[in-house]
């Protein structure tokens, strides 16, 4: 809990950079703590507010803590998903992947965190993150300074019993996933932060890798239980269920979904217990296909790099999907201008590599780099998608949005880190 604290403050040092001018000390922050016109939302004025900050970081459990969108009822969806999987190379490496699937009006970018801790030691993360003041990969890729990598894929359900009140009340996902990418030592200690609390809300798959050990997991959640498998170069599969002890190999996970040598991300949950008690959907089905296909084929960075981009000729829903072009295989069509807008790659020898090397000193001339990464939206059939020539041209007629490109193309880039 301390560590999840520490994010709290964490927010208020960002408030204190873009409105302050300098940095408060922690009873200057306590005593604004209670302060309404701090905390209140300002709805796109020039002044930032503390809320503002505090919910573009708790947005996905907020929306999922006073509403409960079913995917049954017509119209509405739970929030967006991606398309992730990790993959042990011959050589011993691991490759790790993910996509976002978003409006196409996201400013996917990555940013990287280097955090002095009261032991005089130094915490660093390099993640994805969907906007500017996240302390969380809220776009679900990255890893920390102790060869912690992980990604993640939201899952799809249509039931969960737990009251408002419940999600109120309980820790949310959104800082406990911070505190695991950020402090995580190894793949217990991100399962342990994980499964602090049950909120319920914006429930996830993570994949999670020990650069160090070369061990792999998933773990997984549903309003009841939290599960996690894993994996290391010479060993089974074992798992284990929070709060629960049983576990039997032969009948609780999808053998397709994860094996000692991957894990497929498809939004849809590898535990077979977690997908009953969500009532799970496959919403993208011929992704799962894709995968298994091909997930053989990948045995370094550019093959990763490949397969997380993939689209069919004749699939929109693919791998790297869109959701404008109005058709595709699934039981819930929506026509809208989303799909996925970036993707990301890296492996963990050279997470090994970077870290060893780092000294975590910021630097505007520093030329270390972190993982790869895509931005724009795939090309199908030859095009790309152009905002002027959509049928939403109108969403970017507004100056505010200029900064969102008319031609959504992109190219692979090793992203930098600004750092020594």
């Amino acid at each position: 809990m301390k560590a999840i604290e520490r994010l709290f403050y964490r927010m208020w040092g960002i408030y204190d950079a873009l409105s302050c001018g300098y940095t408060r000390s922690i009873d200057e922050v306590k005593n604004d703590l209670f302060n309404w016109d701090t905390f209140s939302l300002g709805y796109g004025e020039d002044k930032i507010s503390f809320g503002d900050i505090y919910f573009i970081n708790t947005q996905m459990d907020l929306m999922d803590a006073v509403a409960n969108s079913l995917e049954s009822t017509y119209g509405l969806h739970k929030p967006d998903h991606c398309s992730a999987f990790v993959k042990r190379t011959d050589d011993g490496d691991i490759v790790w992947t993910h996509n976002s699937w978003c409006g196409y009006l996201s400013n996917s970018h990555t940013i990287s965190y280097t955090i002095r801790n009261n032991k005089g030691g130094i915490d660093f993360v390099s993640q994805n993150s969907y906007c500017f003041g996240q302390v969380g990969s809220n776009m679900d890729f990255g890893f920390n300074k102790h060869g912690i990598c992980f990604n993640e894929t939201t899952h799809r359900y249509s039931y969960n019993p737990m009251s408002q009140s419940q999600k109120e009340e309980a820790v949310w996902l959104c800082w406990r996933s911070a505190a695991a990418e950020m402090f995580a030592t190894d793949i217990d200690d991100f399962f342990n932060y994980i499964k602090t609390s049950n909120s319920g809300t914006y429930l996830n798959g993570y994949m999670v890798i020990d650069a160090n050990t070369k061990e792999m997991s998933l773990i997984e959640m549903s309003y009841k239980r939290f599960a996690m498998l894993r994996c290391g170069k010479d060993s089974c599969l074992t798992g284990k269920y929070e709060p629960e002890n049983e576990f039997d190999p032969d009948l609780d996970y999808d053998k397709h979904l994860m094996t000692n040598e991957y894990i497929l991300g498809v939004n849809y949950p590898v535990f077979k217990k977690v997908a009953y008690d969500l009532g799970s959907t496959d919403n993208r089905p011929l992704r799962r296909v894709q995968f298994f296909d091909m997930i053989g084929n990948v045995n370094n960075e550019e093959d990763a790099k490949a397969l997380i981009t993939h689209i069919a000729d004749d699939e929109p829903l693919s791998i790297y999907g869109r959701w404008d072009l109005g058709f595709g295989t699934t039981e819930y069509p929506r026509t809208i201008p989303d799909g996925a807008v970036d993707s990301k790659a890296f492996s963990a020898n050279k997470v090994l590599e970077l870290l060893s090397g780092l000294k975590y000193e910021p630097s505007d001339e520093g030329t270390k780099t972190s993982f790869w990464m895509l931005y724009g939206v795939a090309w199908f059939k030859g095009k790309p998608f152009v905002w002027s020539q959509s049928p939403w041209k109108e969403y970017k007629d507004d100056p505010a949005k200029d900064f969102v490109p008319d031609e959504l193309t992109g190219k692979w880039h090793q992203t930098k880190l600004f750092l020594k």
